[in-house]
């Protein structure tokens, strides 16, 4: 899911939203701990500047978000990452940005994730 702030793509700048979908890994009921999230940009453009994300994470399929800090793709790269530390047993990313940079594609998002345990307990009170 995308949303774009306006429609003149000849202007650099653009405010973007971008929502990923939830994550489970095929394990829908272990929690899960991440701890970072990078991405890949591809452009023809050269940039003298760099890109900036606002990343949020949610835990609940999107109905609350928390702030987990800036990814920033630092000016004559093509890559950045935040660290992070998010239990759930699934992951929906939110990243914004405003970067007044050319134009950019993401070509791959990554996330470091570890196994947490089970969500439910079902052990029973002695």
């Amino acid at each position: 899911q995308s949303v774009v702030g306006g429609t003149d793509f000849a202007v650099p700048g653009i405010p973007s939203q971008i929502v990923t979908k939830d994550f489970d890994y095929g394990s829908p009921d272990a929690l899960k701990s991440w701890v970072r999230f990078a991405l890949k940009i591809d452009s023809d453009a050269i940039f003298t500047d760099p890109i900036q994300f606002t990343v949020e994470v949610s835990t609940n399929r999107g109905r609350a978000w928390k702030q987990v800090g800036t990814l920033t793709v630092p000016a004559g790269f093509d890559e950045g990452y935040v660290n992070f530390r998010a239990i759930g047993s699934t992951l929906r990313i939110r990243l914004t940005t405003s970067s007044d940079v050319e134009s950019y594609l993401i070509t791959e998002m990554t996330a470091r994730v570890r196994a947490s345990g089970s969500e439910y307990d079902v052990s029973t009170q002695s």
